[in-house]
Parts: C-alpha cells; sequence; structure tokens
C-alpha cells in the first residue's frame, strides 16, 4: 500500500500521522509506503498519480486505489480486512511475530480446558466497546486458539 503525495499538499500533510501510525502498526505482512511526488516524478507519472495524496494497492498482481476513508482506523481496518495476512498455525511462517509467540505460549503446554477457558475470556471482551485495533487483535488471538482445539470442541458462552 502505497501513499504517493506532495510536500506542500494540505491533505497529505493532515493523514500524515494517521499513515505513519498505520506503518508501525500493521501486520508486518502488509508494506506501507510513502512516496514524495516532488522527489520520484517519474514513478508518479508511471503510476498515472493526478491527486494528492493518492492511495495504490498491490495485492495478488493487481492494482487498485484505496478510496476510503483516511483516518488511521479506517486505513487499518481495510487493510486487516483486505492485505493482512492471518495466522495459519500449519504455517507458522505466515503469522507476524507476535501471533508466532503467542501459538508457541500456548500451543505445547496448556491443557484443552485452559484453551477453551481463554477463548471465551477473549470472546467476551471482544463483546465490549473497544478499539478496531483490539478487536482485531482478540480476534486474532482466539482464531489461533480455536485451531489448537479438536474440530468437535463446542465452547459455550
Amino acid at each position: 500500500m502505497i501513499k504517493f503525495y506532495q510536500p506542500w499538499c494540505g491533505f497529505c500533510s493532515a493523514m500524515k500521522p494517521a499513515w505513519d501510525k498505520l506503518a508501525e502498526e500493521v501486520n508486518e505482512s502488509v508494506f506501507i509506503a510513502d512516496v514524495n511526488c516532488s522527489e520520484e516524478p517519474r514513478l508518479c507519472s508511471k503510476n498515472a498519480v493526478k491527486g494528492y495524496p493518492t492511495i495504490l494497492v498491490y495485492f495478488d498482481g493487481e492494482l487498485s486505489k484505496y478510496e476510503g476513508d483516511r483516518d488511521f482506523d479506517a486505513l487499518y481496518e481495510y487493510v486487516d480486512e483486505n492485505l493482512a495476512l492471518h495466522c495459519i498455525i500449519d504455517k507458522p511462517n505466515q503469522c507476524d511475530k507476535k501471533s508466532q509467540t503467542f501459538l508457541k505460549k500456548w500451543k505445547d503446554n496448556k491443557p484443552q480446558k485452559e484453551i477453551v477457558d481463554e477463548v471465551i475470556r477473549l470472546q467476551g471482551l471482544m463483546k465490549r466497546q473497544v478499539t478496531y485495533q483490539l478487536l482485531v487483535w482478540m480476534r486474532d488471538r482466539t482464531d489461533i486458539l480455536m485451531q489448537l482445539l479438536p474440530r468437535d470442541v463446542e465452547i459455550k458462552l
């Protein structure tokens, strides 16, 4: 996901804090970048950038233009739902480092009852009003835990 901008652009300056925070906090499977069109006019021209900021998304060889809101929460939600790889325990290299650490903690040493109890705890927390970012974190952890349980285990809330 790349933001093309001009240093003189007020809209670009206004979204800079959200974009920088996104680059720091988003799932590490997603590459977030900036291109200063004053310094890289050929690259901007090659990508048909006409207005600023322009956000382009490259995913699975396809190019699309991001048209959503420019605040952190909207950007983060878009990336999480459309671009980020989520942890599949049979493919731990696909998991981000935090998920790998979480998986390692729970995979080998925990009895099934503790895993079920943690799923119930996380699902209860997800019913509260929390930031989207925290909701994603809890959902991802719950998903990892559910993969550790046999398919026939029922969880009653």
